[in-house]
């Protein structure tokens, strides 16, 4: 039920460690990079301390107390994941084959990207990484025939850094509207 209002709040991400604080840029980048790049690390801490209070506020006095010395709410996160949510082999495998094997269909995609979504949140839950670009090819290999044109171009014009679930997802939904 945590997760589901994490999600609501826009802050899954950060928990899960997906999200991660953007790095110092040093001083070696004119000002105006430099209060970008500040402004970002100050916008993610913002959404940091939402996802630990919104986090810490569930937790009894005990929980509390084992997650006190966490600095980030992917540090607790993961302290809470690691006490209270050991999962076997078994429902890893089947997280795994549901993001795996799932098809997105052109009726509903939406739907199916949420599926897909949930598998590989599951997944990080219980501390199976599955890097980003792994995500988005796998998410490019469930795709209908109808959306081949999406991962032809985006494995032309992105890197291996910008590949993400997300990128392949807000194309898919950009050509969705188009279709429609």
């Amino acid at each position: 039920m945590i997760t589901a209002y994490l999600k609501s709040q826009g802050v899954w991400w950060i928990c899960t460690g997906m999200d991660k604080r953007p790095a110092d840029v040093g001083s070696t980048f004119t000002s105006a990079v430099v209060i970008e790049c500040a402004a970002l690390q100050s916008a993610w801490d913002n959404r940091n301390d939402q996802a630990e209070g919104y986090i810490l506020l569930w937790l009894s006095p005990q929980c509390l107390q084992a997650v006190a010395s966490k600095t980030t709410a992917f540090d607790i996160w993961t302290e809470l994941s690691t006490v209270f949510r050991v999962q076997g082999p078994l429902q890893i495998y089947a997280n795994f084959k549901q993001a795996t094997s799932h098809r997105v269909h052109l009726n509903n995609p939406a739907l199916d990207l949420l599926e897909i979504t949930h598998a590989f949140s599951c997944l990080t839950v219980a501390l199976i990484i599955i890097p980003p670009i792994i995500q988005a090819m796998i998410l490019l290999d469930t795709l209908p025939h109808e959306y081949e044109n999406i991962g032809q171009m985006l494995l032309q014009t992105e890197t291996i850094a910008t590949l993400t679930f997300k990128t392949v997802q807000d194309s898919m939904l950009v050509n969705q509207t188009i279709l429609d």
